[in-house]
């Protein structure tokens, strides 16, 4: 029987509270729920909180991707679903196909939440020796005078322990602005991790998948476009050791890490951000364990172009196109209204 995919993409925003989305993140699920197309098999469901053409997806198929159906919240009573696929497994996401009384395979939420953090993926840099030095997690105003005072003129990444894609940061080196950006977020509980602001070479998304039994598999690798901020652009895919020096080398590090996970009871998805960056010296370093993100990424949805359209690309995020002879992957309307985040394939 046919698969449900469902596009909850803010599923670390929300976390486990039962909260409503912003209207920008309800808009940015409605119009980035196609990019299923690329993981989705024939007959399988796509749910789109609002309406999609069906013209969209003829053109689609036409471009060699699966025949899916587009559905709405209200159809699901009515569909026979083998199995639910979602961005990232939530209790508001478990408590919304109880609901709908779907069946659905999905690691324990404690588990989940662990290995998403970032202290998690901290601790794991230094039970595998590669954790990049400077680097420390603030989880009092007590360890953040203890920073400060330590900090110098160094420009810093602060993020929050659970936060993705540049959102929950603020980068620069010890000012008042970043001192009540701590404590404030140290006032609603949250922990921070401070990392040295590094040069980039080249950075890489790697995609792993872990099996119900624990099994470890590589999916593939993808250079990752971003902004001065650290928010996604694109995703070039095609990566090799020309481009990345030190991709053999992250990949024998991530595995490692990967096989960790598995051991905390996860399985599923897992994206592992690296870098290869100019160290103070000039040479090229790496950090294999830069983001952790246990859950689908925009990555692995790169990688699924470029299996549909049978060579190596890139796909980005732009709301022109990047070229003229960009093929368009994004709906040009969703429920009528013209799509803003807009992505293509050159």
């Amino acid at each position: 029987m046919p698969r449900l995919f469902i596009g909850n993409f803010s599923f670390e925003t929300t976390r486990d509270r039962n909260q409503e989305l912003p209207k920008h993140l309800k808009l940015l699920e409605a119009e980035l729920a196609t990019v299923w197309l690329t993981a989705a098999n024939e007959g399988d469901f796509i749910l789109c909180p609002k309406p999609i053409s069906l013209d969209y997806f003829e053109r689609m198929r036409g471009l060699g991707f699966p025949s899916v159906k587009p559905v709405s919240i209200d159809m699901l009573s009515k569909l026979k679903i083998d199995d639910v696929c979602c961005w990232g497994w939530s209790l508001p996401m478990r408590r919304f196909c109880d609901k709908q009384k779907m069946r659905y395979q999905a690691p324990l939420q404690q588990a989940i939440w662990r290995v998403n953090s970032r202290v998690y993926s901290v601790e794991l840099e230094r039970t595998l020796n590669c954790e990049l030095q400077g680097t420390c997690v603030l989880s009092s105003m007590s360890d953040v005078d203890t920073w400060s005072e330590h900090a110098g003129e160094t420009s810093w990444v602060l993020k929050t322990d659970l936060s993705q894609s540049g959102s929950g940061q603020i980068r620069g080196s010890v000012n008042p602005q970043i001192l009540r950006w701590l404590q404030n977020n140290i006032k609603r509980g949250e922990s921070i991790i401070a990392e040295p602001l590094l040069t980039k070479f080249v950075e890489v998304g790697c995609q792993w998948d872990i099996s119900i039994s624990g099994e470890v598999h590589f999916v593939g690798a993808a250079e990752l476009l971003s902004n001065e901020r650290g928010g996604y652009l694109g995703s070039q895919t095609g990566t090799n050791e020309a481009r990345n020096p030190a991709l053999d080398q992250i990949l024998t590090v991530q595995r490692e890490a990967v096989e960790q996970i598995a051991r905390e009871g996860y399985f599923g998805p897992v994206g592992i951000d690296a870098m290869v960056y100019v160290s103070a010296d000039g040479t090229l370093k790496s950090r294999p364990l830069q983001d952790i993100n246990a859950r689908w990424t925009m990555g692995r949805i790169a990688l699924g172009f470029e299996h549909v359209f049978g060579k190596a690309g890139c796909w980005i995020h732009s709301k022109e196109p990047p070229e003229p002879d960009a093929v368009r992957t994004s709906p040009e309307y969703v429920d009528g209204n013209c799509v803003q985040h807009t992505h293509w394939w050159i």
